[in-house]
């Protein structure tokens, strides 16, 4: 009799799942709730990343003359250059979030992987 095959002549699976639970899931699998919860938190630290990246960006740019700028309109035919903050506003807002998001992410990972490692269960399962 070979040792892969039961009494009725099947292969035997020892995988250690049980029959009540189906085979697409890992036994220390995150729970929906925790997934959800995750997520959000990811949503917030991006959306708060992009927030403060745009409000650095809003700080260090002006858009209105600076004061040499301003002597300098007493000369005739100046006219002082002041370039529009928006693009470098939105540059900031972009990554940071993307610098937020993906540091948050990169906690959440190592969070549920402590969770699931932490998580007990059955003698039988690897």
């Amino acid at each position: 009799m070979d040792l892969g095959t039961d009494d009725s002549g099947t292969d035997s699976d020892h995988s250690g799942l049980d029959s009540e639970e189906s085979p697409g899931t890992h036994p220390n699998a995150p729970s929906g709730p925790v997934v959800v919860a995750a997520l959000l938190g990811l949503a917030i630290a991006g959306a708060l990343g992009g927030v403060i990246g745009w409000g650095i960006i809003d700080t260090l740019c002006a858009e209105k003359p600076t004061l040499l700028q301003q002597l300098l309109l007493n000369i005739d035919g100046y006219t002082a250059r002041v370039p529009s903050c928006d693009p470098y506003r939105l540059g900031g807002s972009v990554s940071g979030a993307v610098v937020a998001a993906v540091g948050t992410g990169v906690v959440i990972v190592l969070l549920l992987r402590s969770m699931s490692e932490w998580r007990p269960h059955h003698p039988d399962r690897p």
